[in-house]
């Protein structure tokens, strides 16, 4: 009843088996795939890397490192 009270969204991801997560791992393994990263951020600073994700004007993953 707590979620009914409160206005969310609830989005589904939908993923694929444990076989093509393996197949993707091989790939990976043997492949130089390396993700893109648009920036970094210290937690001090992970309001800003959440503005950054609101504004939708990154290319690649905004990371929050400890």
């Amino acid at each position: 009843m707590r979620i009914l009270s409160r206005v969310l969204t609830v989005e589904g991801v939908s993923v694929g088996s444990r076989l093509h997560f393996e197949e993707m791992n091989r790939l990976i393994a043997r492949a130089p795939i390396h993700p893109v990263i648009h920036d970094v951020f210290p937690l001090e600073r992970a309001t800003e890397a959440l503005s950054v994700l609101e504004r939708k004007q990154h290319v690649g993953k905004v990371v929050v490192a400890l």
